[in-house]
């Protein structure tokens, strides 16, 4: 049976709920366009500024049937209201368990007969689902899928004057943190960088998808830390 984790709590496991159905629309793309006097067509700014496609949120609706029995009804819907109508939350589906998304639920609406109750959450999330670990963390091998998954476990990585890091990146670009134990540079796509000792972010380095490479000089540790987004 695939559910859903919603925060903390499960579908079936917490509450009983069975996912009967679940729509999860695409993200719109942000088009920009102009029109110009006396010239054919329009012109396409879309990616003029960033070079980049942004998003929209998405929209995702889930409906469940109540198992509980009919007399509970009441309590049961009181109990998830309480829980998560108007909070902003990650969503976790039983089938995709190395992403999750992130926005505001709510109950949209609640139905019931003699029979059977259903309940409908809704969900305004962020376009991009992001990976379940950052770069940073250790990985969970139980949630990893070995089709979609990708491993930037690094940790702290030593730099003896220089050390060289390979990051595998996804379709969402990302300023990435970095943490040094000392002050060093980093090289990125040519360009050289000041980091002092700390955690920071050098907004000239934009993690694109695919192989991003990062050289270090100096000497003492580095850390990465990226999480991955995903449509």
């Amino acid at each position: 049976m695939i559910g859903v984790t919603i925060g903390e709590k499960h579908n079936y496991n917490d509450f009983g709920l069975i996912l009967t159905n679940r729509i999860i629309e695409p993200p719109k793309p942000q088009v920009k366009t102009a029109t110009v006097p006396l010239r054919d067509g329009t012109i396409d700014l879309t990616e003029a500024l960033t070079e980049d496609i942004k998003y929209n949120n998405r929209k995702i609706t889930l409906t469940f049937s109540v198992t509980d029995p009919i007399t509970t009804w009441a309590y049961k819907i009181s109990e998830i209201e309480n829980y998560l109508h108007g909070q902003r939350m990650r969503i976790i589906f039983d089938d995709d368990k190395s992403f999750y998304y992130v926005g505001r639920v709510a109950v949209n609406q609640w139905t019931s007969n003699k029979k059977i109750g259903t309940l409908v959450i809704d969900g305004e999330v962020e376009p991009y689902k992001y990976d379940l670990q950052s770069s940073a963390e250790g990985w969970l091998w139980d949630t990893f899928d070995f089709e979609q998954g990708i491993i930037n476990e690094l940790g702290e990585v030593d730099v003896n004057e220089s050390a060289e890091i390979k990051l595998i990146c996804r379709r969402k670009r990302v300023v990435p943190t970095i943490i040094a134990s000392t002050d060093m540079t980093v090289t990125f796509e040519g360009v050289t960088y000041c980091l002092k000792a700390g955690a920071q972010k050098v907004y000239e380095i934009l993690l694109k998808e695919g192989e991003n490479v990062l050289a270090f000089a100096g000497n003492g540790t580095v850390a990465i830390d990226y999480t991955g987004g995903s449509l």
